[in-house]
């Protein structure tokens, strides 16, 4: 199943307050915080062109409902999760690697089949390439005390179908202890909000048609996701 989200209005004033013109610098940004959620605008959902899916992994998804407000703030959220969330540098790109063979492992668990290779350190070293150059866009959920504990992440496409340039989130994790305290929700609206600073028509994101994701379904059903039809294939080059 594909699920888009698509925007009327792009949030112009909604630039992201961690971008740079160095791919390098962005350890030196200040760090911005999310809180809250997306405001009230409009939104329509278009028709999907078949055979036009992106290749996605298999997202996991939270219980959380929508506050329509949200801000931008270098303080610390205050809530009984106690996380912020950041966009992610070169820095932590081991962290994100541990979290996405956890992710992995949990996608062939559920499944019951191993199709993934995954290299620790391959990973880490692709993770460094792709945020080091903008190839890539990361936003990490940060605990106090347990450090990273889950992630998004994000690459821009552009597609006649799709009106021009869009984004794809192709790796959605929170870790399981943390799960059903909205850190997943605010990773979803980070994204959202990021999408709409760079002029994205849409995000799309892929997960299969079984049983074991209902609750993805439900999860990106109440983000106003909304089922476009096709089906996700691939050909190995």
């Amino acid at each position: 199943m594909i699920y888009t989200f698509m925007r009327d209005t792009a949030q112009r004033a909604l630039a992201d307050p961690l971008s740079s013109t160095s791919p390098r610098s962005s350890t030196n940004k200040a760090a911005g915080v999310l809180t809250g959620s997306l405001p009230h605008t409009t939104t329509k959902v278009k028709s999907f062109i078949p055979g036009s899916a992106q290749p996605s992994l298999i997202l996991f998804g939270w219980r959380a409902l929508m506050n329509p407000q949200y801000t931008y703030s270098p303080m610390k959220m205050h809530n009984p999760a106690s996380f912020t969330i950041h966009r992610a540098t070169v820095n932590d790109a081991y962290e994100i690697a541990v979290m996405v063979g956890e992710l992995l492992n949990e996608i062939m668990s559920a499944m019951g089949v191993s199709f993934f290779n995954f290299s620790l350190d391959e990973t880490t070293a692709r993770l460094e390439d792709f945020i080091g150059r903008e190839k890539y866009f990361v936003f990490v959920a940060r605990n106090e005390n347990a450090g990273l504990i889950g992630f998004v992440s994000l690459y821009e496409g552009y597609a006649l179908y799709a009106e021009g340039a869009f984004g794809t989130i192709p790796e959605l994790f929170v870790s399981p202890e943390f799960r059903s305290q909205k850190a997943g929700l605010r990773l979803v609206e980070q994204a959202k909000i990021f999408g709409s600073s760079r002029g994205w028509k849409r995000l799309e994101v892929t997960t299969p048609p079984l049983p074991q994701f209902d609750k993805t379904l439900a999860f990106y059903e109440r983000e106003e996701f909304a089922i476009t039809g096709g089906r996700k294939l691939k050909v190995l080059l």
